[in-house]
């Protein structure tokens, strides 16, 4: 959708990346950080399964070969984890291969101010 006060172009698409030593992708052997990046090549396709909590989701990897991104790793936040810490009101986002530190998520259908758009 893009976010006009914070720079962001639409299209964008979230992406995951485990090369490792490939500019800063990788956070350790068992996950990597997410981002958003344009085109085509590197956005991925996500898997959406059933959360362990009641009305939630997990958001799982799909494989990725041209970043050697493997299949089922879940989308993950650890605000208590410095390297993830980005300041004391934001974490940045990782996948992540062990489901022990996988989140459950809630999705929610939201129609962006002043737009016309309809979901």
């Amino acid at each position: 959708m893009g976010h006009e006060l914070g720079g962001q172009a639409p299209g964008w698409g979230l992406s995951a990346w485990n090369r490792p030593l490939q500019d800063g992708s990788t956070r350790d052997d068992k996950s990597s950080w997410v981002a958003v990046h344009a085109g085509d090549h590197w956005p991925m396709d996500w898997h959406i399964v059933p959360g362990k909590q009641e009305g939630t989701v997990r958001i799982l990897t799909t494989h990725h070969e041209a970043g050697a991104q493997p299949a089922s790793w879940g989308l993950s936040a650890w605000h208590g984890q410095t390297d993830s810490r980005r300041n004391d009101l934001s974490s940045r986002v990782a996948v992540h291969a062990d489901e022990r530190w996988q989140m459950d998520w809630v999705l929610a259908s939201a129609k962006p101010t002043g737009t016309d758009l309809d979901y």
